[in-house]
């Protein structure tokens, strides 16, 4: 079981959403079974698998955390891509860890008080004897606990693999916050426009039919970079 932040991407429009987990492996069967099931709690992500289809669906992590730093550096992936702009993401709300601000529709609502009632006639009369007390807290005991060196072996099978986790030391974090810093500045900046016609192109074959993804193979360009720019949702101006 590892910890850490997960993005899913939607590769057609080079939208994403950003998570976290204390089980990512987890919670990746848990949403992509809601979304074929149709039963996703975020709508806005369950249009996008009915409208695109799940090979447009891609899902990687991001970081490994501890359990105790998951909210804060949610949060910081999700102010990284903006991912609560509904142009540029699908998440529900802009605060890790909860839908503040967000109001449920009347359906939501009906399903949670079915829910609720459901779980309280179910457990009304529900007594725990002492024997099977005794027999949970036996077996919580005889729970094997998990040593450094099989964490470190886990780390070590585990490399190669674009979902596994990676852990982010202090020193890594400062040299991606400077690099960041320097990216976003003058001609390094990688959503600045560097040749005009390249632009232009790039908005007329998006206007001749040809998919986000192909222009974005084509141009050697990001995701968001290119959904903005065939979208004029930048520099709109440029004709």
């Amino acid at each position: 079981m590892e910890s850490g932040i997960y993005k899913i991407e939607i590769i057609t429009e080079g939208k994403l959403y950003v998570g976290s987990a204390k089980n990512i492996e987890k919670r990746k069967k848990e949403h992509f079974n809601a979304l074929k099931n149709n039963a996703h709690k975020n709508k806005h992500l369950q249009n996008a698998w009915n409208k695109y289809g799940e090979n447009n669906f891609q899902f990687n992590v991001l970081e490994c955390v501890e359990p105790t730093s998951l909210i804060a550096r949610e949060q910081y992936y999700i102010d990284l891509h903006k991912s609560y702009d509904r142009k540029l993401g699908y998440n529900i709300a802009p605060k890790a860890g909860n839908t503040l601000g967000v109001i449920p529709s009347e359906e939501t609502r009906e399903k949670i008080r079915k829910k609720l009632i459901g779980k309280k006639s179910t457990r009304m009369n529900y007594v725990v004897s002492e024997e099977t007390k005794k027999n949970m807290s036996n077996s919580a005991k005889r729970k094997p606990s998990v040593t450094n060196e099989t964490k470190k072996n886990l780390s070590i099978a585990l490399m190669g693999n674009k979902n596994a986790c990676r852990i982010v030391g202090d020193e890594e974090r400062k040299k991606m916050s400077e690099l960041r810093i320097g990216i976003n500045r003058g001609e390094n900046n990688g959503m600045s426009i560097t040749d005009r016609n390249e632009i232009i192109a790039m908005r007329n074959d998006y206007d001749s039919g040809m998919s986000i993804s192909k222009i974005m193979i084509k141009y050697n360009r990001k995701n968001s970079f290119t959904y903005q720019i065939v979208k004029r949702l930048r520099w709109n101006w440029l004709t």
